[in-house]
């Protein structure tokens, strides 16, 4: 309680609503980091990634593709003959997003195996012998060239590749514990992993909203280090033997940078980029039936990083990119690859999180302080122009730095205290107004209205009344209040006072208008309804044993003050104003018949 009057609530509201806030933010629900994640993706909308030359070429295997050469999996010969293809055009690197994880069922090799299990002819089997197996015909396509692999990640225990070509240094402690980490994968069959040049996880992290907005360069499988498809790219196109993963000494920090040959990445602590995408229609694609059909532009290939994948329905894996468009995996690849090559890297460092929430608290506090001094209007364009300086700046950040600051958090501070701060302020300055104006209205003491305001509201109520001659004017006054006062001091003198109010409200009901005159003497206004007389009944008299009623119900309950019991009686006098005469005259009448009930011995009612 004392801490509840120290503090105004148009200050405590606001405080307690920036007190949790701050905890929800530290807790990040779900629905705040994918509002916070809508934000960046809209920056992307915006202001994608310029397009620009890159050596990488996708060879797509579209629609016109499977037509020309038949429903996915292709025969594995038919994939060597891809390879050697574009081999023989000078790639660099020739990337398959694909997986080889099962012998090819429909080798050349496999049927001639079952149809020498029905042959006689011991010649006939000699020339089926003779059928290369396309595993075989692929794999020797492969080692002739410099090719990656994909396998797949699976949370579930399995074989991982059993063929590593690469080896994971460190600059600081070891990177493994900062990494994700998976039970397993699904892996090219042994023959070709040996064969390639490197092999690479084709996974991507789907994020909140099912988009794919950052890819981890490295995972462990069973606590060893296993590349991306991308790293393993950029690895096997150096030529490097080694990556090399920065980690920070400091506890908690996580890695800081990867090394790949000549090439130097900044990641998160996690060891993952944010993929900068650009619009995928200014991609290099080759549809793969040219480059069967004899039909590829060399310059599409001499030296470019080929990545061999699907952009058809039910043959790719497809993803939402930020840019709000259905993506294949191939092209995700691609986008992480450029992003990488063009150093055209998005940024958020681990004390940005740390630096929004100090403006947040900042920002709040100020908010909090200044609206009860400069008022809602004042403050509500300061918080207007806090939230554009707040979004200009998380723009200018992205637009001139790739630095990804999150406004939704800050936006909504700034909302929630200004609207708690301004209702509280709206509600205590109504509190303040309906107690001032019933204070203004009513009489303290009694509760009964105040002189001014009876007055004002009789007149209102004569006004509308359709028949005067059933509006009931009437002035009391309790009798010989002096001496009760005298006798019994001016505090009991009060407590008569606020039992006299009590009793006549109470026997008079809420149809009565009540106010206290002055002193001891009260006036009253009510309105005789028709359903209160009967036809043998005149107004006057049901208004005079009306009032004699609340007279003798008064003077049957003295006050009780402890074991003390003091009468109280009234006298009144009362009208019903004439036509077209004013309330003032009615008071008047009233006022005169009240005399009369005093000189009349008092305790009585008198209509005049």
């Amino acid at each position: 309680m004392i801490f509840g009057r120290k503090i105004p609530l148009s200050t405590l509201i606001p405080v307690i609503i920036l007190l949790l806030a701050t905890v929800v933010r530290l807790n990040e629900p779900v629905y705040i980091a994918e509002s916070r994640l809508k934000v960046f993706d809209t920056y992307q909308q915006i202001k994608p990634r310029d397009s620009a030359e890159f050596p990488i070429t996708i060879i797509d295997i579209d629609d016109l593709s499977l037509d020309k050469y038949g429903q996915w999996p292709w025969p594995r010969n038919i994939l060597a003959e891809l390879v050697d293809i574009l081999t023989e055009n000078s790639a660099a690197v020739i990337v398959f997003d694909i997986l080889f994880s099962e012998p090819d069922r429909i080798s050349r090799s496999y049927f001639s195996n079952v149809l020498k299990v029905h042959l006689d002819d011991s010649r006939l089997k000699k020339i089926l012998d003779l059928i290369p197996d396309n595993d075989q015909l692929l794999t020797q396509s492969i080692s002739q060239s410099n090719v990656v692999l994909g396998f797949a990640l699976t949370p579930n225990h399995g074989k991982p590749p059993e063929v590593q070509q690469w080896r994971v240094g460190s600059l600081g402690p070891s990177p493994q514990p900062y990494l994700l980490s998976f039970g397993g994968s699904i892996s090219a069959i042994p023959t070709l992993q040996h064969a390639a040049a490197g092999q690479g996880y084709v996974n991507h992290i789907i994020d909140y909203g099912k988009v794919v907005r950052q890819l981890p360069l490295f995972v462990t499988i069973d606590d060893k280090v296993y590349p991306s498809l991308a790293a393993e790219s950029l690895r096997v196109a150096q030529g490097a033997s080694t990556f090399v993963a920065a980690v920070s000494e400091s506890d908690d920090i996580g890695l800081t940078s990867v090394k790949i040959g000549q090439l130097t990445v900044p990641t998160d602590p996690h060891g993952r980029i944010w993929i900068h995408y650009r619009d995928p229609k200014s991609m290099e694609y080759v549809p793969a039936w040219k480059v069967l059909s004899g039909k590829l532009n060399r310059e599409l290939v001499e030296g470019r990083l080929i990545l061999v994948g699907s952009t058809a329905l039910g043959v790719g894996d497809f993803s939402i990119n930020p840019l709000g468009v259905l993506t294949s995996s191939v092209e995700i690849h691609a986008q992480a690859l450029e992003t990488i090559l063009s150093d055209d890297y998005l940024y958020r460092p681990q004390f940005l999180m740390g630096l929004e929430l100090l403006l947040c608290i900042v920002l709040g506090v100020l908010l909090i302080w200044l609206l009860p001094k400069f008022g809602m209007m004042w403050c509500g364009v300061l918080a207007f122009l806090a939230i554009v300086g707040t979004m200009t700046t998380g723009w200018i950040a992205f637009d001139r730095y790739n630095m990804l600051i999150d406004t939704i958090y800050p936006t909504a501070i700034i909302i929630l205290i200004y609207i708690s701060g301004s209702f509280s302020i709206y509600f205590t300055t109504r509190t303040r107004l309906i107690r001032t104006t019933w204070l203004v209205e009513h009489d303290v003491l009694t509760g009964s209205l105040s002189r001014r305001t009876w007055y004002d509201r009789a007149i209102k109520a004569l006004d509308n009344c359709e028949d005067r001659q059933r509006f009931l004017v009437a002035i009391l006054d309790i009798d010989f209040f002096k001496k009760v006062n005298d006798t019994y001091g001016h505090i009991t003198g009060d407590e008569a006072l606020k039992h006299t109010v009590n009793t006549l409200s109470t026997a008079l009901g809420s149809d009565v208008s009540f106010g206290r005159l002055g002193g001891e003497e009260f006036g009253l206004n009510l309105e005789i309804s028709s359903g209160a007389t009967s036809p043998n009944e005149s107004i006057p008299k049901v208004a005079t044993d009306l009032l004699d009623s609340v007279r003798a119900q008064l003077e049957n309950t003295p006050v009780q003050i402890d074991d003390l019991e003091i009468p109280i009686t009234i006298s009144i006098g009362a009208t019903f104003p004439k036509d077209s005469e004013m309330l003032n005259d009615a008071i008047d009448r009233a006022d005169k018949a009240l005399y009369t009930s005093k000189e009349s011995g008092r305790n009585r009612v008198t209509l005049l």
